[in-house]
């Protein structure tokens, strides 16, 4: 499930997240996956998104000071 949206959240509203949360991963630098079969050009990516997710999920966990 997307940062910030619980099962209780209307379902228009969660697709809105989803949405700002695939935007958000592109400005980072993510890309669409190539379809590549090569197992290092795929993991290489793979490592890329699940960063980007990390550093995305820090700032949503991240407590107001």
């Amino acid at each position: 499930m997307v940062a910030g949206a619980s099962n209780s959240t209307p379902w228009a509203e969660r697709v809105i997240t989803l949405v700002q949360w695939v935007k958000g991963m592109r400005e980072m630098g993510c890309t669409t996956y190539s379809g590549e079969e090569d197992a290092e050009v795929a993991g290489h990516w793979l490592r890329k998104v699940e960063r980007v997710i990390d550093q995305m999920q820090d700032c949503v966990n991240r407590k107001p000071e």
